[in-house]
């Protein structure tokens, strides 16, 4: 793992995170800069979570880092993680992290205790093959996705097995390859169906309710799209009275779109607003109650994944880390 050194830090007036909520029609893509980023030494994806202080939890080569709120200091490192391959916090702060190498979700405090694990390679019920996405609902209740064998399975948040649902195909409710999953505060849940190059949404029986994407780069379209993360994800900032927005990690257009829970287009963001930078195979994202956010994404640099957090939908002044700026300039 590398970090870049904290530079000069300057104090910048922050907007709150603004999506344009209510508007009657889809927006153009956002440009914004970044205001911190963070570099971490792996090949793999890097999943994101946040507390309810606005810690920030990094799960990526192996381990998984916190950081106090704002990318400020260092708290602590902990865990083993196989290969990564989904965080999630619940509402108390417990920390759950897949292991796809091992078949496993482990299940941590906020501090790094390890509280139990489970999980093993296998068809049955509480069994995995190639888990990669997690997602924890309102009532606790943990969301695992796999790959391989497509299908969601329900536990507890101490890991019994409750229900399963979906199968290998293109119909509805029936999955190829998904990688990413997410549930909102009415109880729905949406899967990143990766394969298929859609968004699938179920109530929280798992009982299809409906689907929306296809293939492209067009304004709803996908191409691999790998994560998705609601209005209802633990530790937003913005909860609409009855709407519920989905950040779509669109992997394969290198963007993040925002999509109404009807599958209508809201926006999207991908270029920064210095036009010299942009997201390269954007692996998740998360949100604080403060109106910041945060992407992972492959980067420039095969051995490197970075993190970037940004302070909404607004371009500001960036501040940068180290030479970051420098390291990740695109070449003419």
């Amino acid at each position: 793992m590398k970090r870049i050194a904290a530079g000069t830090r300057r104090q910048v007036a922050f907007p709150a995170l603004v999506l344009l909520l209510s508007a009657p029609a889809p927006a153009e893509s956002q440009l914004m800069n970044p205001i911190r980023e963070y570099l971490l030494e792996t090949e793999d994806p890097v999943f994101l979570g946040t507390s309810s202080e606005d810690d920030i939890y990094i799960l990526g080569a192996g381990q998984i880092v916190t950081y106090t709120h704002l990318f400020g200091q260092q708290v602590l490192a902990f865990g083993s993680i196989g290969i990564p391959a989904g965080l999630a916090l619940d509402r108390a702060d417990f920390v759950y992290a897949v292991d796809a190498r091992n078949n496993l979700v482990n299940r941590y405090t906020s501090r790094g205790q390890f509280a139990g694990s489970w999980g093993s390679e296998g068809l049955e019920d509480g069994q995995f093959t190639l888990p990669r996405g997690i997602a924890v609902d309102e009532a606790g209740n943990v969301y695992v996705v796999q790959q391989t064998n497509p299908r969601v399975q329900r536990f507890s948040r101490t890991g019994e097995f409750q229900l399963a649902f979906g199968t290998f195909g293109k119909g509805e409710g029936q999955f190829d390859n998904p990688k990413g999953i997410a549930a909102d505060r009415f109880g729905f849940v949406y899967v990143a169906d990766t394969g298929n190059n859609r968004i699938q949404k179920f109530d929280a029986d798992g009982t299809y309710v409906d689907s929306f994407g296809n293939r492209g780069g067009g304004p709803g379209q996908f191409r691999d799209p790998t994560g998705v993360r609601t209005t209802g994800d633990t530790g937003f900032c913005i909860m609409a009275e009855d709407e519920v927005f989905l950040y779509v990690v669109d992997t394969g257009n290198n963007r993040i779109q925002v999509i109404g829970d009807q599958g209508v287009y809201v926006t999207e963001f991908s270029t920064f607003a210095d036009g010299q930078d942009s997201l390269a195979e954007p692996s998740d994202i998360a949100f604080t109650h403060q109106g910041f956010f945060y992407v992972a994404d492959a980067g420039l640099d095969e051995d490197y994944n970075r993190v970037f957090m940004f302070a909404g939908m607004t371009p500001v002044e960036p501040v940068s880390w180290g030479q970051v700026k420098a390291r990740f300039s695109r070449k003419p």
